[in-house]
């Protein structure tokens, strides 16, 4: 629905200042995150699920961002909240999500080179490519299904086993479905991560840190946390954010929630405040504020194919429809 919306602001919100925007909006902090950058051609593991923004046009959004914000890092951000003082100028946190290897090859020494600091976000079960995101192998797999022949009868003991025509509607508890199918296709995920190496490394991580990036916690296997119970949130949270902080020692423990902080309840982050478990952690609904402490709102940019003035621009109209309605502020219960 918000897809639509933006789609149809665009237009309209694309004639406006974007000065002009931040100013009357108040919002001086925007928080825009991505997973990777389609280099040559789509990665199989990704191309069923979202589109990927191009390296050229990765680059042209860092350069629009430039234009308006200052390029601020992960301390700065995390010293602001606990101060309370507000940005004297726009500024942004740029992050990457899943800790997928383009960051360490493509996205970071293009950061490097413009001086823009960065926070990467780490599934402690697949640094090292030791396993692969359940999403990444319904796309794996339905890539094999639609460039490979597939006899008829391997179809119908396919469809006999997931129950649905598109394998990436599986749910994060049917996971082990796709390693049934797999097998059916004689496909091998272990050799797609040791052949390809997907994620980063612990040595490639460790250089990143070295290089004045930062990075945080993503859960351990990227479930919907929505559809867990408190006590398998607080696990996935927990055992990930305890993970990195063993391997890394981060300064500041941060944690971004895989796919959604939607439904997330309050009793939740008052566990993970009483704990001591992180010290700020982020959603995907955009520009909102939310009612939990140290909790941040970052911007999905690969889930709108809108140039970065139009998506930022209507991202803002947006936010004021939203306060007109008194609905730009997440209330947790």
């Amino acid at each position: 629905m918000k897809k639509r919306l933006l789609r149809s602001l665009s237009p309209l919100a694309a004639r406006l200042p974007l000065e002009w925007l931040l100013r009357i909006s108040g919002q001086k902090l925007f928080l825009p995150f991505y997973h990777s950058v389609q280099i040559d051609r789509a990665l199989p593991h990704i191309k069923h699920l979202y589109d990927l923004r191009s390296l050229e046009t990765f680059e042209k959004d860092l350069d629009f961002l430039l234009t308006y914000y200052q390029a601020i890092d992960l301390a700065s951000l995390y010293q602001q909240l606990q101060t309370g003082q507000a940005f004297e100028r726009p500024s942004f946190l740029l992050s990457f999500d899943d800790g997928l290897r383009e960051v360490y090859d493509h996205i970071a020494p293009l950061l490097l080179k413009k001086g823009i600091p960065a926070t990467f976000f780490l599934n402690s079960a697949f640094i090292d490519n030791r396993d692969l995101f359940f999403r990444y192998k319904a796309s794996l797999l339905t890539e094999q299904l639609e460039s490979k022949s597939i006899s008829d009868a391997t179809k119908a003991e396919i469809k006999a086993i997931t129950n649905t025509n598109k394998l990436t509607d599986i749910k994060y508890q049917d996971r082990f479905i796709l390693d049934k199918v797999a097998e059916l296709l004689e496909f091998s995920f272990q050799d797609f991560l040791k052949e390809q190496q997907p994620y980063m490394t612990q040595a490639q991580i460790q250089y990143l840190l070295d290089q004045g990036f930062s990075i945080g916690a993503h859960s351990i296997d990227h479930p919907l946390y929505k559809d867990l119970n408190l006590q398998e949130q607080l696990r996935q949270t927990r055992e990930s954010q305890h993970f990195i902080d063993r391997l890394f020692s981060p300064a500041i423990k941060a944690f971004a929630f895989p796919f959604t902080d939607d439904g997330i309840s309050k009793r939740y982050f008052e566990k993970i405040k009483a704990e001591e478990i992180t010290d700020i952690s982020f959603g995907t609904a955009g520009l909102k504020k939310d009612s939990a402490a140290f909790h941040l709102q970052r911007f999905p940019v690969e889930a709108f194919p809108f140039e970065m003035h139009k998506l930022v621009s209507s991202e803002y109209f947006y936010y004021f429809g939203k306060a007109f309605l008194g609905k730009n502020k997440i209330q947790r219960k």
